[in-house]
């Protein structure tokens, strides 16, 4: 039951308009949130396997390239 008496819009959304400005800020937080949860994983690991520094370098670049990849779907919209 549709209590605003609006249709819904069903309409695609026309190519190029982009993403929505509410959006921003979630792809701040991806991006943030890729880096530093792979630090976190990359400098436990280092700690239990005594691997210092090889899987934290390892783990951030897979996070910066994860933060890259959501920057260029971002971007895509």
């Amino acid at each position: 039951m549709n209590l605003n008496n609006k249709k819904p819009d069903h309409r695609p959304k026309k190519e190029g308009q982009g993403p929505s400005p509410a959006e921003v800020p979630n792809l701040g937080l991806t991006m943030g949130l890729s880096i530093v949860g792979s630090f976190y994983v990359g400098r436990r690991l280092d700690l239990w396997l005594g691997t210092s520094p090889w899987l934290l370098i390892l783990f951030i670049l897979l996070g910066v390239a994860a933060a890259f990849k959501s920057l260029f779907d971002f971007a895509k919209k």
